[in-house]
């Protein structure tokens, strides 16, 4: 019974260890840096800065964590298909909330009161739906630090909106924060799990 309770606590370690990277933080700072910059340039097609961090994502992952340790199978093919599902239905949700508030806030049928406070406030509601994705990843991975991530991002834009502050620079002050932790925490990482050599050559 206590090997039994040994392996799954060193495996629980292991997993843990595997996500404390800072990839994902430093993949979602990225892509909201990104988003700020395209505001700020006001330009139709630089957009596309607002999906490079989740692009580089899987990459990152593959070059830096699965090269240190490994690729490690955590769940069944049961759990890991319902987590493709999630991830899948997570995105989705994102994508269709984000679509269904612009065309919310563009319409012309709304309460002027309820405008006035949209006008304000409609960063924040933006800010909700990467907040909300870090909350549920948080809850499904037992990964907490997700849970500061997601507390930073509504925090900075209630600050930016408080100091008046333009919209872009309170989303790219919220993007560098992450990105800043992101690039942190995997520093540490890379410290704390140097690349395995063999015959002097690094093993990737």
């Amino acid at each position: 019974m206590s090997h039994t309770v040994d392996l799954e606590a060193l495996k629980r370690k292991l997993y843990m260890s595997y996500h404390q990277d800072g990839i994902l933080d430093l993949a979602v700072g990225l892509s909201i840096l990104g988003f700020g910059i395209s505001m700020a340039m006001d330009v139709g097609v630089t957009i596309v800065f607002a999906w490079i961090g989740l692009i580089l994502y899987a990459p990152l992952k593959s070059a830096i964590t699965i090269s240190r340790m490994g690729y490690v199978q955590f769940e069944t093919e049961a759990k890991q298909k319902s987590n493709l599902l999630y991830l899948l239905l997570l995105g989705l949700g994102v994508l269709a909330l984000f679509f269904g508030l612009v065309a919310f806030l563009r319409s012309d049928n709304l309460p002027t009161d309820f405008e006035g406070w949209l006008r304000q406030y409609h960063m924040l509601l933006l800010g909700a739906l990467p907040a909300v994705a870090l909350t549920v990843t948080a809850w499904r991975t037992g990964v907490s630090r997700l849970l500061v991530d997601a507390l930073l991002i509504i925090g900075i834009i209630l600050v930016g909106i408080w100091l008046q502050w333009p919209e872009p620079t309170y989303v790219m002050v919220t993007g560098g924060v992450l990105s800043l932790i992101g690039f942190g925490l995997l520093a540490r990482f890379v410290r704390k799990y140097p690349v395995q050599k063999e015959d002097g050559y690094d093993v990737r």
